[in-house]
């Protein structure tokens, strides 16, 4: 699994409840190569997409394994 110097080390793909904290929220508004998702081809965030993805981080129980 690939981390960055700039994620902390125990920093969640998902953190339920707090997109702040996650790092799939983090890569998506980054710009810089080493951190950006997608990868390759954006200059720009997607704000709609980064949004979208927010809000469903929010909605997630804050104990995963209770989810199927």
């Amino acid at each position: 699994r690939y981390r960055t110097p700039s994620f902390a080390p125990d920093a969640a793909l998902i953190a339920p409840q707090a997109p702040e904290r996650s790092v799939l929220v983090a890569r998506m508004r980054s710009r810089q190569a080493q951190t950006q998702m997608p990868p390759l081809g954006t200059h720009v965030t997607d704000p709609e997409g980064l949004a979208l993805v927010e809000r469903w981080i929010h909605q997630l129980s804050s104990n995963l394994e209770d989810t199927p």
